[in-house]
């Protein structure tokens, strides 16, 4: 699970309460919660989601606007999963041993986020994993942390509504995540065959996450599972070629062999139940 943001709220100052308690006490919680880390971690998150909305929105075209709003993604992505990474260290909760740190998620997410930022190729279907945690994590907070403060109580509609959402969709959003992060190994390795200028590359280094998080992930297992079920429903088809059987055969036989191997030995029946980089409030 990863590490929480820490409100560190602090107390308003009787002087500042006296000539309009009300009114001093609210603007003192507003500024005492810009000034936590948690809220630091909440605004990567608006920023992963405005600019997945904006890319999504100027997809058709191929100008610096939509490249902007794809840059902003991965931007909010590296500070947020920085911001947890940033705390951990600072409580000395992280360890700074390899197996360890490559087992993280949080350190999985912000290792790749950093790398599309800068060295990978522009694959557009990579800003929606990061687009749909930043959806829940914002809603989140939002109920958690924004509609008190508005005088909002959980049992208003809004919240409840949101809490709703958050509960029916959020595993349903984890499969979506592994989906687009298998169709995103593909599209590399596809274009990597292809002699892609950049994308050889990007097939070591997204191959090593994609296996990482297949480690730690019960949602990519399973969908990896599925779709190899999938073609293999359409290799046996009667009508295809033999040859095509078995070079799919082969390839199942390759990847078992040369990625049948654990990386993380300890942690490759691990789990993953939750969105990465959730803060757990510790107030």
């Amino acid at each position: 699970m990863a590490s929480t943001p820490s409100s560190n709220k602090t107390t308003p100052s009787k002087s500042n309460a006296s000539t309009n308690p009300t009114r001093s006490s609210g603007k003192t919680d507003w500024v005492s919660l810009f000034q936590t880390l948690h809220f630091a971690w909440f605004l990567g998150h608006v920023l992963t989601l405005l600019g997945g909305l904006g890319y999504l929105l100027t997809i058709r075209s191929s100008g610096a606007i939509n490249s902007f709003f794809y840059n902003a993604v991965f931007v909010g992505a590296v500070e947020s999963f920085g911001v947890l990474l940033f705390q951990s260290y600072t409580n000395k909760t992280l360890s700074l041993k390899p197996l360890d740190l490559l087992a993280l998620e949080n350190i999985q997410y912000f290792a790749i986020a950093a790398l599309f930022l800068t060295i990978l190729p522009h694959i557009a279907i990579a800003v929606v994993p990061f687009t749909l945690f930043s959806v829940f994590h914002a809603l989140s907070y939002t109920r958690s942390n924004i509609l008190p403060l508005l005088n909002i109580p959980a049992t208003a509609t809004v919240s409840s509504k949101i809490a709703d959402f958050v509960k029916t969709y959020n595993d349903k959003s984890l499969f979506l995540v592994s989906n687009f992060e298998f169709f995103t190994l593909a599209i590399i390795l596809v274009k990597a065959l292809l002699f892609r200028k950049g994308y050889w590359i990007a097939a070591a280094i997204y191959t090593v996450f994609f296996k990482l998080r297949f480690e730690k992930s019960i949602f990519l297992r399973s969908v990896v599972k599925s779709w190899e079920a999938r073609i293999d429903g359409l290799v046996s088809h009667p009508s295809l070629n033999v040859a095509v059987k078995s070079n799919w055969v082969q390839v199942k036989k390759l990847i078992r062999t040369y990625g049948g191997k654990p990386i993380l030995a300890t942690t490759a029946s691990g789990s993953s139940s939750s969105n990465p980089s959730t803060p757990q409030k510790n107030e």
